[in-house]
């Protein structure tokens, strides 16, 4: 059994294979994520955006 960190949140985590890197919830979050080939090492970014103001627009 893989061991999986969970990425919450406004949180970024790195780790090397075999850990498992996941998040849920995105929704209007940004995720970001980055693997290495060579090293065997990933990354993983939820990214909340900037709260916008309420904008109307026709």
């Amino acid at each position: 059994m893989r061991e999986v960190h969970r990425v919450g949140m406004a949180d970024l985590a790195a780790a090397r294979v075999p850990v498992v890197l996941c998040t849920i919830g995105l929704g209007s979050c940004v995720g970001i994520a980055l693997y290495d080939r060579e090293t065997r090492v990933g990354g993983l970014a939820h990214i909340m955006l900037p709260q916008a103001g309420l904008r109307v627009t026709n």
